[in-house]
């Protein structure tokens, strides 16, 4: 245990590389987390996430500061217009934003401005945030779950990125408010350093069960037998294609990542940019032109 606390000690005593900042020349990097300058220490990576304005070769230039004094570096790398690899990225980045936003609403009081970029990037990527549920026990249902230690009959339980907030019969909600704003300002700071799928969801503390599933980008959440994705709206155009068909092969060649999509199950409906696919026995079994050109589109 001594020698462990020791290389840890000697890591944050002795950073590499202090007050680092990233430029880039050739694209514009916009809403950069961390949003300040950065330490690197010994074994670390620096993990940058940021959206970019243009695309094509640039190059990223690196200036921080050392006990010898200043040091700078740079590479080049081509930033795509647009790619379907990676897509766990985009969700890092929208995780640490949501992180970031929420922290400055508590700091500085909010604005309808953060309000809706924060609920925007929670039904974009499927993160719970103070503005969107993702697990709903309907009154009626009655789950006994487990709150506190102790076992309550509920009629409703709601998952957000604040945490379980429980409602009983009588209406009144199972945990104080300032237990509530600790748990959220806890998640707050969680969300702006992780640097993994597995630590977007422990941050927003969701969980798979028997209702609520996690496939690549996506939250699912199981409606009368079929798994609906959370950024789902019923005023959208649907293609509906019969699981392991010829169609469901082919989406899944034009849209790789929909392969984990489609493993939630073989009711499924999952939302993309303008329009969503649903997977029922009664869908197309081949996709006609039409619809290869729509998912082109609007996918």
């Amino acid at each position: 245990m001594e020698r462990a606390v020791g290389i840890v000690a000697s890591r944050l005593t002795s950073p590499l590389v202090t007050d680092v900042r990233v430029r880039a020349d050739g694209v514009r990097l916009l809403k950069m987390h961390p949003s300040g300058p950065v330490d690197i220490f010994a074994g670390e990576d620096l993990v940058i996430l940021a959206r970019y304005d243009g695309s094509g070769d640039a190059v990223l230039h690196f200036d921080g500061q050392t006990t010898g004094g200043p040091v700078s570096w740079s590479t080049r790398v081509n930033f795509p217009d647009r790619s379907r690899e990676n897509p766990f990225v985009a969700r890092l980045w929208a995780t640490q934003r949501v992180g970031y936003l929420s922290a400055e609403k508590r700091k500085h009081g909010g604005s309808q401005e953060i309000d809706n970029e924060i609920r925007d990037l929670g039904e974009r990527f499927g993160i719970p945030t103070e503005f969107s549920s993702y697990l709903v026990v309907e009154p009626g249902m009655r789950d006994r779950i487990q709150i506190r230690g102790a076992n309550t009959m509920l009629d409703q339980v709601v998952v957000t990125g604040a945490g379980t907030v429980a409602r009983t019969r009588a209406g009144t909600v199972a945990r104080a408010p300032a237990a509530i704003q600790f748990e959220a300002a806890k998640v707050a700071a969680a969300q702006r350093t992780v640097t993994s799928t597995a630590a977007v969801d422990s941050a927003s503390g969701m969980r798979d069960d028997a209702n609520v599933r996690r496939a690549g980008n996506a939250t699912f959440v199981l409606r009368d037998s079929v798994w609906i994705d959370v950024r789902f709206k019923k005023t959208g155009t649907v293609l509906r294609v019969k699981p392991f068909s010829d169609a469901y092969f082919k989406l899944i060649e034009l849209v790789p990542e929909l392969r984990e999509s489609f493993s939630v199950g073989e009711r499924a409906i999952v939302s993309g940019r303008n329009m969503a696919i649903e997977l029922t026995p009664l869908g197309e079994e081949r996709l006609t032109d039409r619809d290869m050109a729509l998912i082109k589109d609007r996918w």
